[in-house]
Formats: C-alpha cells, sequence, structure tokens
C-alpha cells in the first residue's frame, strides 16, 4: 500500500534528531547515526528506523524507532500524544509492545511531535496475506500458529482492566458505546468526504444504525487495528510487539475481531481467491475468541459489516490525499471503491435481511 500525502526526507531530519539526542541520548550521539531509512509504508503515521553506527568491526550497531505524525492528517483528531500513552499503558499491563517509550512533545526538534522507542528484532508479515513471502512461504501449521496469537491477543487486551490504567478517564471521554462509535463515523465520513456525495456508503452506515446489536457488554480495550501486519513476531510465531494503536478505543471486543475477520473476508472477495491453507475460518476464530473472552460473541457478521464501512470511510480519505499529493493509491476513490459493493451484497446476505 503506498503512503498518502509523501514522506519526509531523512536526511533533513538528522540534524534535528542529532541534537534532540544531544539532550536526551548521548549514546546515540557518542555511537553517531548511520543513517535513518522508512520501512514498509504505513498510512496513519511515518516511521522511521534509526541505525547507528557499530561499536566494533563486524558487529551490528544500535537500532531504534522515530514516529512522526503523517504529513497530512488522515483523522481530524489526530492526537499523536494518545497513541503514546495508550501504548505505555498496555506494556505496563503486560500486552507486548515496543518500550520503553518516549514522547516529545516540542515541534522544535523535527517540526512535529515524535516518538522514540526501541527496534524490536522479528518479522512482520506484509498487508496483504495471499501473497506475504512470510505466509506463503510458511507451513500450514505456522500460519496456523500465527494466526492463534492473533486471538491470544486480542483475548488479553480484552481482559487488560484499562480504567484501572491511567487512562481510564481520558479514554472514557471518547465514544464508548456503539452509538457513539456510529456518530463519530458518521462525522469522519463527512470530514473526510468534503462536497463529494456518497449516498451508497453513507446507506451503509445507516443500515449499521439500524440493525446494530442490542445487547449490552462490558466496554474493553478495543485495539483498533488489529492484523497480521501489526504484530512482530519471534521465530515461534509467537506476538513480541503489538504494534500501531492510532485508532484504540473503548467499545466491545467485536469491534476488533470484525476488523481482523472482515478485512481478510474482503480480500477473498477482491481477489477471487481462497484463504492459504491452515489459517482457520472466520466461524472457528469467532469460537476461539468467545471462549477466551468467556461470553457469547454478539452478531459478528455485523460487526464485520461496521468494520469494513470504517476501513470505506479511511480509504475516502486516503484517496484523497494521494490525489492532493499526484500520488497513485491502492484503489479508486469514492464508490468507485470495490468494497462498496462487497459490502452492499453482505448487507443483503445478514440474517436480519433473509426473506
Amino acid at each position: 500500500m503506498t503512503t498518502s500525502g509523501g514522506r519526509r526526507d531523512p536526511d533533513q531530519l538528522l540534524d534535528g534528531l542529532l541534537a534532540w539526542c544531544a539532550r536526551n541520548r548521548p549514546d546515540v550521539v557518542e555511537a553517531g547515526i548511520e543513517g535513518l531509512t522508512h520501512p514498509a509504508a504505513g498510512l496513519s503515521n511515518e516511521t522511521l528506523i534509526v541505525a547507528c553506527h557499530p561499536s566494533q568491526e563486524g558487529g551490528e550497531g544500535l537500532r531504534f524507532v522515530l514516529r512522526l505524525p503523517p504529513l497530512v492528517a488522515s483523522f481530524p483528531d489526530h492526537d499523536f500524544g494518545l497513541q503514546a500513552r495508550v501504548q505505555t499503558a498496555v506494556a505496563s499491563a503486560g500486552i507486548p509492545t515496543a518500550g520503553p517509550l518516549a514522547l516529545e512533545t516540542d515541534p522544535v526538534w523535527l517540526g512535529d511531535p515524535f516518538i522514540v522507542m526501541p527496534f524490536v528484532e522479528g518479522d512482520i508479515p506484509g498487508p496483504a496475506s495471499l501473497f506475504d513471502p512470510w505466509l506463503t512461504d510458511a507451513t500450514p501449521r505456522q500460519r496456523g500458529d500465527a494466526q492463534r496469537e492473533m486471538v491470544r491477543v486480542l483475548a488479553a487486551i480484552h481482559h487488560l482492566d484499562w480504567q484501572g490504567t491511567n487512562l481510564g478517564d481520558e479514554l472514557a471521554a471518547g465514544p464508548v458505546g456503539l452509538d457513539q462509535h456510529l456518530e463519530q463515523w458518521d462525522g469522519y465520513l463527512r470530514w473526510a468526504a468534503g462536497s463529494e456525495p456518497l449516498s451508497r456508503i453513507e446507506a451503509i452506515l445507516e443500515w449499521c444504525r439500524e440493525h446494530r446489536p442490542t445487547d449490552d457488554v462490558a466496554p474493553s480495550l478495543v485495539w483498533g487495528d488489529p492484523r497480521l501486519e501489526n504484530l512482530i513476531f519471534d521465530k515461534d510465531r509467537r506476538a513480541v510487539a503489538v504494534l500501531d494503536w492510532e485508532l484504540a478505543t473503548i467499545g466491545p471486543t467485536e469491534m476488533d475481531l470484525g476488523w481482523y475477520t472482515g478485512l481478510e473476508r474482503m480480500l477473498h472477495e477482491l481477489t477471487g481467491m481462497d484463504a492459504l491453507p491452515g489459517f482457520a475460518p472466520a466461524e472457528e476464530i469467532r469460537a476461539d475468541l468467545a471462549t477466551a473472552i468467556g461470553r457469547p460473541l454478539q452478531d459478528p457478521a455485523w460487526h464485520e459489516i461496521f468494520a469494513v464501512f470504517r476501513s470505506i470511510c479511511i480509504n475516502v480519505r486516503q484517496a484523497a490525499i494521494s490525489a492532493e499529493a499526484g500520488m497513485p493509491y491502492v484503489l479508486p476513490p469514492g464508490e468507485a471503491n470495490p468494497m462498496v459493493g462487497v459490502v452492499e451484497r453482505w448487507i443483503a446476505e445478514h440474517p436480519s435481511n433473509a426473506r
């Protein structure tokens, strides 16, 4: 997936980063920075890997990760500091993340706030499971192990006592119930679309409002972007770091599950390809998560539709940013996005619409 809106020039960041390190990381200044490189493209933030010179011939130098807000915001209320605070809180509660983490809020150094965190060794799958060599070259058992790690991580996040963290009040100030989440994404779509009419996408939101699950469940921390590509795995396919907390919020665990299974299902729909051998079907994933969190799941099919609706909204914004920057985007803009038609079919097939 291409990065919308462009990237910063690493050479232009280097002087400011060295000045910050002189005050906060003298070990980096002593070693000297060998270079800054962008890893695989991201959309909601800009990430660079900082490599220092090795201390001895043939050795490997210190590496750490630098994260900055995107040059053009993907969200109207982008709170870079909250991301850092969530990541710190979940790490202290035992969720594996890259830490310790330093948040610099003063833009004097690099022109924007930024996060510095350690580089975590491991493998990160690519954005499309069907085409990623780490998965396609794996055995069916290895693929299943990675998928089970996703379920284990979601259950661990669900069980985290978010109200007992120093973020409890801050997170609860945002959306919690599904009605609040629906309103938040209504506002986001209006912001992302501007004056562009998107009646078909708005109709998906209206369907979600009319058919949202009615049973109340205790809210939990929602990771927001649960995908295999947002996990770092060790050689045994165990998760050693959970990445990308930009969309973290409070709500039902089904929001995370729907995001993972819904986007995977959409990938298969758009490509016409079956899942790789070893990956469990959605029904099995749902059953495993229900067992892990200790309660039945509420209308997982609705949550897949709501999740892909959210993804479509983000695509509206990302496509617009890319167009303004004169860059290609992975999907057609607006209602030309093929995901819209697929979700309309999912809605027609939802049990509430059964004839």
